[in-house]
């Protein structure tokens, strides 16, 4: 395979890898990565695909339905859900390569990775934990964009972002979730904030 192409791609323009469903698909990525030492991204599919799946094939049935319309719809995940960072990571010397770092946070309490360009991993962390993120230069600087600010200070980070949800709305009876709400958070003012963050449900 000649990868030269490819490799003298400029840095912005983005290369994306789609994996076949299965153990030969998958493993190639990292060859792939490695062969091309450039900004990579991989394309996988998940559980909700047969194995041995691969783009060509017909997406399972199971992943439309049929709106209030009677139009048939894809309900399945989509496709920048099923991205992940392929990049390789070390130079021949075993060091860190700088199209690597640029890519990925480290938090240090607790210990972990996560990609700049997808903070949703946050949300199983707890987040009175302080996050202080390494390499950040020694200056103070504050990004907002429309879903999520930060704030970088020396060498901590804080950070607050909203991540819209992936479920989108439909006709339908809210009653069972109301009462669930209810039995979940008994005070009715902080049970309206929640309603309200997490779905935009005014009552």
């Amino acid at each position: 395979m000649d990868w030269e192409p490819l490799r003298r791609l400029p840095p912005y323009v983005q290369v994306i890898v789609v994996a076949d469903h299965d153990p030969a698909g998958e493993n190639a990525v990292s060859k792939i990565s490695f062969e091309l030492q450039r900004r990579m991204k991989v394309l996988r599919f998940g559980e909700d695909f047969d194995r041995k799946f691969d783009l060509s094939d017909p997406f399972p049935e199971e992943l439309y339905e049929l709106n209030d319309l009677g139009v048939r719809v894809y309900t399945g995940p989509r496709l920048e859900q099923c991205l992940d960072p392929a990049t390789w990571a070390t130079r021949a010397d075993g060091r860190l390569r700088a199209e690597f770092v640029e890519e990925w946070y480290y938090t240090v309490k607790p210990a972990f990775f996560l990609p700049k360009d997808d903070l949703s991993s946050l949300r199983g962390l707890t987040l009175a934990v302080p996050f202080e993120l390494f390499p950040i230069p020694p200056f103070i600087y504050f990004r907002k964009s429309a879903d999520n600010a930060e704030i970088l200070s020396g060498f901590r980070i804080s950070l607050s972002w909203h991540m819209p949800s992936k479920i989108r709305p439909r006709q339908g009876d809210p009653g069972p979730w109301l009462k669930f709400m209810e039995h979940l958070i008994p005070h009715p003012q902080d049970r309206e904030a929640m309603k309200r963050a997490t779905t935009g449900y005014r009552s």
